[in-house]
């Protein structure tokens, strides 16, 4: 089939209400504007989250994020009667809530766009479409209404129709609640359009463009947060009201009025400019679709999808560019960061983006070590994970071999990658040092260094110190790149190393009656259980195994850890599997990587896979057939992008992050390695 002409165009996503008798609050939607900032919710616009609001500000992009606006009550008055467009759920405990009111039961369609939502309302001759945007690289939202007649001429059209809003603002850090006795005075000031209102270090300014404005401040108490009440975390709240807004519109007319909200000073000529994401997101979805000859609706979804977690950041006062690992409640950390970048920048063709995300974390290596997150708060970055570093050799090494950027390899990523593999070698903190049969080995009973690092109240729910399977795929991969980039004695010395964690890789890791790798090596023996980490001995550019052994391993792990919604992190069969992730933060911690499954690997396995099979026709449609459910799991409970966990039992609910950069990423970049 011959590449399509047409420019390919960003997807959208559209969900009509069918069941009338609960509203449609499980599934969600997520907004982003380049700088860290979002806006959240589900397809019933009633909050079941603390982070769900119309515009979650990040003060210091990414990070220092502050909830502003968590919803606005909406009223439509005509014929001297009164419909609510709103809902929200109030609770007087944790078991006892109800919906007042019931503005769902009038939504007839909801519309998740590349850049925008939109709800549609019907109330008898009536429409009004509610419209979400986030005004692209500022710290801006813009809530539109349109009042319209619908097309039917059964019912008489009236000559006016009025409508209140009623701002809920929870004006807070988005990982708090504002409890009923934690009311703190907001100072408030009224401007032309609106309300300037302040509480600590929050500054938040709420303007319509038609509208006159009612000040009566108040607060309102009881909001219900049922998934937050289903973590065992906090889920009830009090917000605070400044007014109204009403306006009048002849429904003849199909006229808008824009609500901004706003945590600088509110600009209406960029608030309501064209939208420059729109061709900021053209250029990616074209980028990434050009290089297949069909799926190109898949290709487009998930290119849009992973630009919401490339974010700005200042470095030494200097712009520069990161990935948050996912929203709501992620920052950018440096594992997630490395291994959704050839997924979110390299497979896009954002190979500047690349560079300077690679640049940042590479300003922050300190002793070999890579940071596992910065600070949400703009504090000294944290350094406890051994896998970080070494996913940083992987990503940088890519970026030389795909980028053909010899100069930044040669100046800084060369560098940072030696740095990296020479203390690693030599040994660096938390016990990570190359032993004496050339591996690595790190840390010890107390501490979580790799990806599978739950832990909860003192109990390390997966120890995996010692030596780890991945950690040792890793490092080999990262001394074949860096040999085959370098020149000279540094390339022959890691190639000698190289051939020495080979051969103590096979030896060691290598389960002859199973058939698979072990998973970790501690020093109290082998621990042999049936784990997706050994994938990366496999999908990684450089391997330590046979081509038999590949596909022993590939077989192993497709009939045990594969589901159509990503890879268990253990298999069903072992004592300790948790099918289900759900209960108590404690309970979800132990069932994290028990069993629970993860999108994101199935990136290595799709990769693992086709190696394994030498590319084959055969190989790729196999592989498409694997990955083409998780794809599709866009159009239901996350619109538009993909979670971070799923239950590894049917019917696999979704969980964690409603939208996870590397499951994204990794997703995107299976899908482009299959072809079309």
């Amino acid at each position: 089939m011959s590449k399509k002409t047409t420019k390919p165009k960003a997807p959208m996503f559209v969900y009509e209400p069918t069941d009338f008798r609960q509203p449609p609050l499980e599934t969600e939607w997520l907004l982003t504007n380049g700088t860290g900032s979002f806006a959240m919710g589900n397809v019933a616009s009633c909050n079941t989250r603390r982070y769900h609001g119309l515009l979650v500000s990040a003060i210091h992009p990414p990070v220092d994020r502050v909830a502003t606006v968590s919803t606005v009550g909406e009223h439509v008055h005509f014929n001297d009667m009164t419909w609510d467009l709103s809902t929200h759920e109030y609770g007087a405990g944790h078991d006892y809530s109800m919906f007042q009111p019931n503005g769902w039961r009038h939504l007839v369609e909801f519309v998740k766009e590349e850049n925008a939502v939109a709800w549609l309302y019907r109330v008898g001759p009536i429409e009004v479409e509610r419209r979400l945007r986030l005004v692209w690289k500022r710290q801006m939202a813009v809530l539109s209404y349109t009042v319209r007649k619908t097309r039917s001429r059964k019912m008489a059209v009236p000559e006016t129709v009025g409508l209140t809003l009623r701002p809920f603002c929870a004006m807070r850090d988005f990982h708090a609640l504002r409890d009923n006795d934690q009311m703190p005075a907001v100072g408030m000031s009224e401007t032309k359009a609106g309300w300037q209102l302040v509480s600590g270090a929050i500054t938040l300014n709420i303007a319509a463009d038609r509208a006159e404005v009612g000040t009566a401040p108040s607060w309102w108490h009881n909001f219900h947060y049922r998934a937050d009440a289903a973590r065992g975390q906090g889920f009830r709240e009090s917000l605070f009201v400044p007014g109204c807004f009403n306006a009048r519109f002849d429904p003849a007319k199909k006229q808008t009025l824009n609500l901004c909200l706003a945590t600088e000073k509110i600009d209406w000529d960029a608030a309501l400019a064209r939208d420059a994401r729109k061709r900021h997101l053209s250029k990616i979805v074209g980028a990434v679709t050009e290089q297949a000859d069909d799926h190109h609706d898949d290709l487009a979804a998930l290119a849009v999808a992973t630009d919401d977690f490339v974010v700005d950041r200042a470095v030494a006062g200097k712009a520069s560019t990161t990935i948050i690992a996912g929203y709501p409640w992620f920052s950018d950390w440096g594992r997630d960061t490395m291994i959704a970048l050839p997924g979110c920048l390299l497979s896009t063709g954002r190979y500047k983006q690349a560079k300077q995300t690679l640049l940042t974390f590479a300003a922050h290596i300190k002793d070999g070590l890579v940071p596992n997150r910065f600070d949400d708060y703009g504090g000294d970055p944290h350094y406890n994970t051994v896998d970080a570093s070494l996913w940083f050799v992987h990503a940088a090494t890519e970026y030389a071999r795909l980028a053909d950027d010899a100069k930044t390899w040669k100046a800084k990523l060369a560098p940072a990658c030696r740095a990296i593999l020479d203390a690693y070698a030599e040994g660096t903190h938390f016990d990570i040092a190359m032993d004496g049969d050339g591996l690595i080995s790190a840390g010890h009973e107390g501490t979580q260094l790799t990806w599978m690092d739950a832990a909860r109240d003192g109990v390390v729910f997966t120890p995996r110190f010692g030596k780890a399977v991945e950690i040792n795929a890793l490092w080999y991969n990262g001394l074949r790149a860096c040999a085959g980039l370098l020149t000279g004695k540094a390339a022959a010395r890691y190639e000698k190393m190289a051939d020495r964690a080979k051969r103590s890789f096979n030896k060691l890791f290598w389960l002859s009656e199973r058939d698979h790798l072990a998973d970790c090596v501690t020093p109290d023996g082998v621990d042999g259980s049936l784990r997706p980490n050994q994938l990366f001995a496999v999908s990684l550019p450089h391997s330590p195994l046979s081509q038999r052994r590949q596909q022993q391993v590939m077989t192993a792990v497709r009939d045990k850890l594969y589901t159509p919604a990503g890879m268990r992190t253990l298999s069903p069969d072992d004592p300790r599997y948790h099918g289900r992730y759900d209960g108590s933060l404690f309970e979800r911690d132990a069932a994290y990587h028990q069993g629970t499954a993860w999108p994101w690997l199935i990136g290595a396995f799709i990769e693992g896979w086709l190696r394994a099979h030498k590319f084959t026709d055969k190989s790729r449609k196999a592989a498409r057939q694997m990955l083409q459910p998780l794809i599709e799991q866009m159009s239901h409970h996350s619109l538009g992008t993909l979670h971070e966990v799923y239950d590894g039992d049917e019917p696999q609910r979704p969980q964690g992050c409603i939208a996870q950069a590397w499951s994204v990423a990794e997703v995107l970049r299976a899908a482009l390695l299959i072809g079309a």
